[in-house]
């Protein structure tokens, strides 16, 4: 198992934090059924690895999923600000009504997560007491993994940004400082209803780790990882990287509209260096 170092290995004797709820949610529009049901048919099996875990399914409605626990977010329910995912996931929390001895695993719907990094996540709850957030690490291989080489590799820089980026800022400044994730994103029932999920956002995990930052809450390092597959087409790539630009050029801080400029540079860079090569045979 990665990141096992002695900060990770935990004693039994060390207090424990008191946990009565831990919801590992895969949230999903409703089209893509095949997905939902095969991380449902992975993660089923995780209510037996303690009694405080519970698999659940989110949705929109019309949509519902038969035989699992599914929630659907009605039509008729609406917030000040929220839109697609973050309503629903409003919807859930005021539904769901957490306290502070319960958290949340957030996952996408083609997220898959294994018992050992369950585990990790119960042993990050439980001894962590600075944190009140965290993530680990996402990686790429989960379904048709290298089918198309070109988001294979781009997503493969993603891992790396996961192992280097925010690995040092989960590690050392326990602050949002390079931003979140959506998927594998573990968090305290008390911090999501005091930010709340009513953000208007495209990116609404940057903006609810911004939020949560700005109420003093820090983050930490879940020393585990789950498994996603990349987009599987051109439209859909263009699309996911699009409603991250835009999102994050909107958020209202100073730090994420740096990186935006900073990945507006780096793409400009790449389409020279691109370019530089028919022009140097020429």
């Amino acid at each position: 198992m990665p990141f096992r170092t002695p900060k990770f290995l935990y004693d039994e004797s060390m207090p424990k934090r008191r946990l009565d709820n831990l919801y590992i949610l895969t949230v999903t529009k409703g089209d893509n059924r095949e997905a939902v049901y095969r991380s449902w048919n992975a993660h089923k099996h995780l209510e037996h690895l303690h009694p405080s875990v519970r698999v659940h399914v989110l949705t929109d409605e019309p949509y519902f999923f038969e035989n699992m626990n599914c929630y659907t977010c009605p039509k008729n329910f609406t917030t000040a600000a929220s839109k697609y995912k973050a309503r629903a996931l409003e919807w859930y929390r005021q539904t769901m009504r957490y306290t502070e001895h319960d958290w949340v695993l957030h996952l996408d719907e083609e997220s898959v997560i294994d018992d050992e990094s369950v585990k990790r996540v119960l042993e990050f709850i439980w001894y962590e007491h600075d944190y009140h957030w965290g993530q680990g690490v996402i990686l790429y291989n989960q379904y048709h993994y290298w089918k198309n080489w070109i988001f294979t590799v781009a997503d493969a820089i993603r891992v790396g940004d996961d192992l280097a980026r925010f690995q040092l800022q989960y590690s050392y400044f326990h602050r949002p400082i390079f931003g979140a994730h959506g998927s594998f994103l573990l968090s305290n029932g008390a911090v999501e209803n005091e930010v709340t999920w009513d953000l208007g956002s495209l990116t609404e995990d940057y903006e609810f780790a911004m939020q949560a930052w700005a109420l003093g809450y820090k983050c930490g390092k879940v020393p585990g990882f789950i498994r996603e597959q990349s987009p599987m087409d051109l439209i859909g790539f263009l699309k996911q990287r699009r409603r991250w630009y835009v999102g994050i050029m909107r958020l209202p801080h100073f730090l994420p509209k740096m990186w935006a400029m900073f990945w507006t540079i780096g793409s400009l860079s790449l389409y020279g260096t691109v370019a530089s090569i028919p022009l140097g045979l020429i």
